[in-house]
């Protein structure tokens, strides 16, 4: 970090270990799990929808009808579902306009939640910048491991379709997205602070990109729909 300030995977591990550490504090000013979330639910479409669910059916057959979407890619941590390549690259179809979403809540992002200074804050928000944005489809039972995202720097994720198997219960998170749980591979001796958060059609979430993140198995017939994306610096 002295090297390369902001670097994702460095500020991924040094997470992890000021947790081990007991350093909780410390860890808070690089991963505030409060301060550095941002949520901002759609009601009305991108111009050229007739509503909101008009928006997102097309996403969803987009996303659906996409040559590239795969299951169970052995590079990627989804489980039990589907994914894409980047959607913004070729025809990019109604996802040019959720990119039009992107930016905006970006700089909103950028406004109200980045902090102003430290290793991840408006001092290193990189100068050149372009998205990569991709589909995960979740079947029965499918989840994503612990994950963060070490090309972006910030990253976000828009809830297409939600079935009725994901839980609308504090009580109960089937589906839910879940931030602050490192990988398992790094063994921690205790219960990390994590934050919850449930997926609706029309919301969109953003957080730095080394926050790991994973989802909760969910039931249904049904699939889980949402696209997420990546800040990319460069």
């Amino acid at each position: 970090l002295s090297i390369a300030p902001g670097h994702i995977r460095a500020l991924a591990l040094r997470g992890i270990a000021l947790d081990g550490l007991g350093r909780t504090e410390e860890r808070r000013r690089i991963i505030d799990l409060d301060r550095m979330m941002f949520a901002r639910r759609h009601a009305a479409p991108p111009p050229g929808y007739a509503d909101l669910a008009a928006f997102n059916g097309a996403l969803r057959r987009h996303v659906l009808g996409h040559a590239t979407l795969l299951r169970d890619r052995p590079d990627k941590t989804t489980r039990l579902g589907r994914q894409t390549d980047d959607l913004l690259a070729g025809d990019a179809g109604p996802v040019a306009d959720l990119a039009l979403l992107f930016r905006d809540a970006v700089e909103a992002y950028r406004r109200e939640a980045l902090p102003a200074a430290g290793p991840y804050s408006a001092v290193n928000w990189p100068a050149r910048w372009s998205l990569r944005a991709w589909a995960t489809v979740l079947d029965a039972s499918g989840h994503q491991d612990p994950h963060h995202h070490p090309s972006g720097w910030l990253s976000g994720v828009y809830y297409v379709r939600v079935p009725p198997g994901v839980s609308r219960s504090p009580d109960d998170t089937a589906g839910w997205i879940e931030f602050g749980r490192p990988d398992p591979f790094f063994g921690l001796a205790s219960e990390p602070e994590v934050r919850l958060f449930q997926p609706e059609e029309g919301l969109m979430l953003l957080f730095p990109s080394h926050f790991w993140h994973r989802t909760i198995p969910f039931v249904d017939r049904e699939p889980r729909i949402s696209i997420a994306f990546d800040l990319v610096p460069g």
